[in-house]
């Protein structure tokens, strides 16, 4: 990613892990539905980047400090999209 360009992501393409480089609190859980008997949905993340969202396992309470790993991303320069990429 060069200087300048900024990179989203879908909520399903990230992760929670509380070691990954992007710490954040758990503000919101919106709750989708059980997979494997485990709570799933959208959590909403607050991180010195703004607010992300994160899709996978809700069965986290609000208040939880957590981090995210992004697994792949789109990468913008003037709105218009320069690149994808994945993170290992």
């Amino acid at each position: 990613v060069s200087p300048g360009e900024r990179l989203g992501f879908r909520p399903e393409w990230a992760m929670l892990d509380a070691t990954g480089p992007i710490p954040g609190e758990v503000t919101r859980v919106r709750f989708q539905g059980t997979r494997d008997g485990v709570p799933y949905g959208l959590l909403t993340l607050a991180t010195e980047h703004g607010e992300l969202a994160v899709r996978g396992a809700a069965d986290l309470p609000t208040g939880t400090k957590t981090g995210i790993r992004v697994r792949r991303y789109v990468a913008f320069s003037d709105q218009r999209q320069v690149g994808a990429g994945e993170l290992v």
